[in-house]
């Protein structure tokens, strides 16, 4: 049996690829409807509220350029990914994240660090791309 988050993301892939390339008003509601669906199922199995998974489902709310010494941090860890990220690119070498965990309660990070709505947030949001990409690799 499918995970319900698993589901989850694969709408929120699905809805996310119809909103970019839909021309008809009706679909455009249809997949706005299936989004906002999407976040209830993935905050159902969450400690997460849904106005915080709804919250994790954002656009892109700014666009820019910047130098590698100048990035915004985006997340807690930032910069430890851009460490990972710029030795990857500097060697030729490919890097790919661990596989994240299944379970939403295996996600909180140890030890009480960092508040527990921030680490799943950081992680949903990691979650709902891997499934961005894996859908469009689909094709």
């Amino acid at each position: 049996m499918t995970h319900p988050h698993l589901i989850a993301d694969e709408l929120r892939a699905l809805a996310l690829l119809g909103l970019t390339y839909v021309r008809d008003p009706y679909d455009l509601d249809r997949y706005r409807r299936v989004l906002a669906l999407s976040a209830e199922l993935a905050a159902q199995d969450s400690p997460a509220r849904l106005g915080e998974v709804k919250g994790a489902y954002l656009e892109a709310r700014g666009v820019g350029w910047h130098g590698w010494d100048a990035l915004p941090e985006l997340h807690p860890g930032h910069a430890a990914s851009l460490r990972i990220a710029r030795a990857a690119l500097d060697s030729g070498t490919p890097y790919f994240d661990p596989e994240p965990a299944r379970e939403w309660h295996e996600q909180a990070r140890p030890g009480g660090t960092t508040p527990q709505r921030r680490s799943l947030r950081v992680r949903l949001v990691r979650l709902l791309m891997q499934a961005s990409f894996r859908a469009l690799l689909r094709g």
